[in-house]
C-alpha cells in the first residue's frame, strides 16, 4: 500500500501522506484536519509523480 497514514494517533508522525517516489510530504494533517495539500493536478510538487486518489 503506497499511501497509508495513521488517522487516530496525533503527533506521532504518521498522519501525513508522502510521495512514494521521492518522499515529499504532499498532504499534511493534524488529527482529522488537512493542514496543507501540496498536490497540483494530482501530482507531487517536487518530482511531478502522479499521486493516486480521488479528489486530489
Amino acid at each position: 500500500m503506497k499511501y497509508v497514514y495513521e488517522g487516530n494517533v496525533p503527533g506521532e508522525g504518521g498522519e501525513n501522506t508522502y510521495c512514494y517516489h521521492c518522499g515529499e510530504a504532499v498532504i499534511t494533517r493534524y488529527r482529522f484536519e488537512i493542514r496543507e495539500n501540496k498536490l497540483t493536478e494530482g501530482k507531487c510538487p517536487k518530482c511531478k509523480n502522479q499521486i493516486d486518489g480521488v479528489g486530489f
